[in-house]
């Protein structure tokens, strides 16, 4: 009601009196900019890319057999580049390739077999159980394999209503497709190696900044401070993605690529920074709701909320630029924004008023702007630094590796892993989604069933959950839009030209917004359908809704009841790993701060995997809220124990910051060994509590004698700071006692 009472008043004051002046009055000029750039990252970013790409994979042997009037086998052609195009998922060049090479092997396989057999309705009810099982347990091989299995599942429905004479044929027709799309998707890849690269980095900034943004508002106290943190959560886990995402793009790349091109020194260079300035943004972590009790009187607190804005604005402008390929220039001066603060900061102190917190949260600010202007130089600068060879093995280890030994698949064929238990389920609901479509007695088109069984079932509960909704709302309305279209549109090179735009909007939607994929991909069928078949286009229309709905109907019900994994009976794992990755990030922060000499990489490691870590137990407790509310047990306390790891490692963050900057073998002192030790022991116990079991981490402490910078204003803050993760371990440990009892 807020939003639109302000809308019209803006509206009323100034007598607007067509849609193109209120546009241009509602939004400011940097507004417009803003939405002038998110377009235009949209038209230069990934998905579009992605969506183009497979269109013109998909479309083209169509076009060509077409135009020598043999479209069927153009269709059959571009059936196989469409599957192969699912396995082609973002990645190192290398692993696309291996994984597209695959999956046109499994998919020549599955259509010989299938097209041999698709006149045998008891071979095909065989057929289908055991290739569902097999091809879906190759989920335990990573995201990449399951596609592969999925793309071949999808070949092995499609197959079934083949002619079973040409079945040698339809193979050799669809792995061409397979083989010609792998070529282009490779092709593309070779021309701007580094490209998908910078797109991926583009978004990870964007992420950031929306994270910058969450983190100003805690400067707000129209927000509720737990809510924030849930909202900080989620996000934490999509920059952890992103920034997995360009690791393994990069970092693979640069095997394959000469060191000389400055693209890929480029790339790496911001993605390092941007690592650096997203622990800075975690590590400014303070009591938000004392904060708000202590300063909002000053009006202090509203500076800094703007001070973040911009600066996520100003990510947003580099990121918006590495995506759309530009070259960007800095918007804002941040020293006069920050000296400005730092002069209110001055007046307060001079009150009396012990500004502390807010200063170190300044600094903090001021790093960051920092790195932001490093970033940007490495635009105008001529030459950019080589990695040395140390660098260079070091970047390697922080790139994760998929084993393939038959042993996990094996390991995994028990009811304790996820992957069997959706295979399971997987097997039983196509099972029974094809003893259905056998007594169904109307329309061709009963492998939708299948396919929509398919596509909704994923290993959890929530996921499948959302697909089902999306996939029902799509069909229904991408059903009706394109009766709509077929009824309106007479003319045939309109409907192409709308066919191929529906096609490239389905693609590149898919992986961002599935409603609208399913929209448009419904739609594009009907129209294709409408040059295949001379068969009634509400006929095919009201089919593909029907068994949809049944599909969803099996897949819903399968998903309930068919050996259901419930995030609580797997949560004690994620429990458990996050705080082990905290502990050891502790022990990696006190061993810089030693005597010896310790590899940075290991401390950055240990911080990767606490992102890791963090981001999968936020995971898995979103995906717990979307369950039944009678699955969702202790869920108050899990939230809990979520907002206090990331408490936790942001205060860890915020200690090795400070450790760093101040020299911690001049500063540490006999105080602060018995807080870690004390930390060390509360983190072992909470993970005793949960596990059963002892983890023993060793920590080297560093020589310090009982005198050494016992009231030196930094030994001070860094004890405060050992106090503050100390409370949080307690609570943890305190928290771990009542999750003990979660069911494993």
């Amino acid at each position: 009601m807020g939003i639109g009472k302000s809308i019209m008043q803006k509206v009323s004051k100034s007598k607007i009196h067509s849609p193109i002046a209120f546009a241009r009055t509602f939004f400011d000029r940097k507004d417009r900019l803003y939405l002038n750039q998110q377009v235009k990252s949209f038209f230069f970013g990934q998905y579009l890319a992605s969506g183009l790409k497979i269109t013109l994979g998909i479309v083209l042997p169509s076009l060509i057999f077409a135009w020598f009037d043999e479209l069927t086998y153009g269709l059959i052609i571009s059936l196989g580049a469409l599957y192969v195009s699912i396995s082609d998922q973002p990645g190192p060049v290398l692993h696309r390739r291996n994984g597209m090479l695959v999956t046109n092997i499994s998919i020549f396989s599955i259509a010989i077999v299938t097209g041999m057999i698709n006149q045998h309705t008891w071979l095909l009810a065989i057929e289908i159980p055991l290739f569902c099982f097999a091809l879906s347990m190759l989920m335990v091989y990573g995201s990449r394999a399951a596609a592969v299995g999925t793309a071949t599942l999808l070949m092995m429905i499609s197959s079934m209503h083949f002619d079973s004479g040409y079945s040698v044929g339809y193979a050799f027709l669809i792995l061409s497709g397979g083989v010609w799309y792998m070529l282009l998707s490779l092709f593309l890849s070779r021309i701007r190696p580094y490209r998908l690269a910078q797109q991926y980095l583009g978004e990870c900034i964007l992420e950031v900044a929306r994270y910058i943004r969450l983190k100003a508002e805690f400067y707000d106290d129209k927000f509720a401070v737990n809510e924030l943190y849930k909202k900080l959560i989620v996000q934490q886990i999509v920059v952890n993605e992103q920034q997995d995402n360009v690791r393994q793009i990069v970092f693979r790349t640069r095997k394959k690529v000469r060191e000389t091109m400055r693209s890929g020194r480029l790339v790496i260079m911001i993605f390092t920074d941007i690592i650096e300035a997203f622990e800075l943004a975690m590590s400014s972590q303070i009591d938000y709701s004392i904060l708000r009790q202590r300063f909002l009187k000053h009006q202090i607190l509203p500076a800094y909320r703007n001070l973040l804005i911009t600066m996520a604005k100003e990510f947003d402008d580099l990121g918006y630029a590495l995506i759309n390929n530009e070259k960007p220039r800095p918007l804002v001066n941040f020293d006069s924004h920050l000296n400005i603060i730092k002069e209110r900061l001055l007046a307060l102190e001079s009150e009396g008023i012990s500004v502390r917190i807010l200063k170190k949260t300044l600094v903090n600010i001021r790093n960051i702007t920092r790195l932001l202007s490093d970033m940007y130089n490495y635009f105008q600068a001529e030459q950019l630094t080589f990695l040395s060879k140390t660098e260079e093995s070091d970047l390697t280890k922080f790139v994760s590796r998929q084993d393939f030994d038959l042993k996990i698949f094996k390991d995994n064929l028990s009811l304790r892993s996820t992957a069997f238990r959706h295979s399971i389920r997987l097997t039983f609901g196509c099972f029974l989604g094809y003893m259905i479509s056998l007594e169904l007695p109307y329309g061709q088109h009963s492998y939708w069933i299948l396919i929509t069984i398919l596509v909704i079932l994923k290993p959890d509960f929530s996921i499948s959950k959302k697909r089902n909704y999306e996939r029902v709302l799509g069909t229904v309305a991408g059903g009706l839009t394109g009766a709509l279209i077929l009824l309106l549109i007479q003319n045939e090179v309109a409907k192409l030209i709308l066919l191929v735009i529906f096609m490239v909007i389905a693609f590149s939607f898919n992986r961002i917004k599935y409603v609208i994929s399913v929209l448009f991909m419904t739609a594009l069928i009907l129209i294709l359908f409408s040059f295949i078949y001379k068969t009634s286009n509400l006929e095919v229309t009201t089919e593909r809704i029907i068994y949809t709905l049944i599909g969803s109907a099996i897949a819903f019900l399968v998903s309930y009841f068919v050996l259901p994994s419930w995030e609580t009976s797997q949560i004690k794992t994620n429990l458990i790993n996050i705080l082990k990755a905290n502990l050891i990030y502790l022990q990696k922060i006190i061993a810089m701060s030693g005597d010896k000499s310790f590899p940075i990489t290991d401390y950055r490691l240990a911080r990767k995997d606490v992102y890791m870590q963090t981001a999968n137990m936020g995971s898995a407790f979103q995906r717990m809220l979307h369950e039944p509310k009678n699955k969702q047990e202790k869920a108050p306390y899990i939230n809990e124990f979520v907002v206090l790891n990331h408490i936790l490692s942001s205060y860890l963050a915020a200690l090795s910051s400070s450790l760093e900057k101040n020299h911690a073998k001049k500063i540490i002192n006999t105080e602060h060994l018995k807080l870690i030790r004390k930390t060390k022991f509360l983190l072992q116990e909470a993970i005793k509590h949960i596990d059963q079991k002892p983890f023993n981490v060793d920590f080297e402490l560093p020589d310090v004698t009982k005198e050494s910078n016992k009231d030196a204003f930094d030994a001070q803050s860094i004890q405060k700071q050992l106090e503050l993760i100390r409370k949080v371990s307690a609570d943890l440990e305190k928290l771990s006692q009542t999750l003990s009892k979660l069911p494993n």
